[in-house]
This record gives structure tokens, C-alpha cells and sequence, in this order.
């Protein structure tokens, strides 16, 4: 069952391999449920063969941050056009939850949107 529907990530996104994250304010949601269906959409792309890679990460402190599992993995993104996937993560979540945003390959920037979905399994 869905429990929310939330739009966590909304940025111009030109770090290349330095993480971006969403915001704090979000960690305790992100955490709050079973399972986290992740979608991303991703326009106005530059840079030679960008790729997009989403890793979820957690803790029980807010603290000390792990991988759970890596979501979307160096999705290679067409300048040009619209690029849009979706993944959900398969493994139990900690009470705190973030999304690590990174781009790869030479010189990448895009403008991204994640729209996170909580959803509760009993």
C-alpha cells in the first residue's frame, strides 16, 4: 500500500563524481516504510556520454551512513531528449534514509527530478 508520494530531488545536477544528496528533511520519510520506488527524470543533459547513478543509503542515527543497495547504476542519459527511469529498493530499510545523486563521464550536468514513493508491504 502507498503511503506517500513525494517529490525529494530537484536540481541542476554538474558535480560529475561529487555526491549530491537530498535533503535531510527528508531522511526520516524516505525511512518511514517497507519499500522505496525511486523515479528520476533527467533533461537538459550535457557532457560527453553522461550517466546517472542513484545509491540508497541508510542509518539508524543519522550519523554513520551505509549503502543499502545501489538503485540506479551509471544509466547512460541522452542529450537531447527526455531520460526517465524507476527502481525499487529490494532490501529492509533502516529508520533513516538518503539518496546519494552522482554523475559520471566528461563534463556531465543535468536537470533532474526523484520523486520518491514509500509503500508499506502489510
Amino acid at each position: 500500500m502507498r503511503r506517500f508520494n513525494k517529490d525529494v530531488y530537484k536540481e541542476t545536477h554538474d558535480t560529475g563524481a561529487t555526491a549530491r544528496y537530498t535533503s535531510a528533511e527528508f531522511n526520516d520519510l524516505l525511512g518511514s516504510q517497507d519499500v522505496l520506488v525511486v523515479q528520476y527524470s533527467a533533461v537538459k543533459i550535457a557532457g560527453t556520454t553522461p550517466t546517472l547513478t542513484i545509491d540508497l543509503q541508510g542509518s539508524n542515527n543519522g550519523a554513520d551512513w551505509q549503502l543499502i543497495e545501489n538503485l540506479i547504476n551509471a544509466v547512460s542519459l541522452t542529450p537531447g531528449s527526455v531520460n526517465a527511469g524507476i527502481d525499487a529498493s529490494g532490501q529492509n530499510l533502516p529508520a533513516f534514509v538518503r539518496l546519494a545523486i552522482y554523475m559520471g563521464e566528461t563534463n556531465p550536468s543535468a536537470e533532474l527530478q526523484i520523486i520518491a514513493s514509500g509503500r508499506s508491504t502489510s
